[in-house]
């Protein structure tokens, strides 16, 4: 829902899987996810460096949280 603030969890997993993927698919939601838990880089700015939209970036936050790695 607009407004609702997400957390990422499981943020210490992400700097590993991020090193680790070659899925072309994939490693852009981890780059999103990784700004966003590991380098403090706001969600907006983290959805304008990689170009989503803001429902898209949600729903990676959501999925990284309800699945980890295997949602993706």
């Amino acid at each position: 829902m607009k407004g609702d603030i997400v957390s990422i969890q499981n943020t210490e997993e992400l700097p590993e899987k991020l090193r680790a993927e070659t899925d072309g698919r994939i490693r852009p939601r981890l780059i999103f996810l990784n700004a966003m838990a590991n380098h403090g880089i706001s969600y907006e700015k983290a959805s304008d460096i990689c170009g989503l939209s803001m429902s898209t970036g949600y729903v990676w936050i959501r999925k990284w949280n309800a699945e980890g790695y295997d949602g993706g």
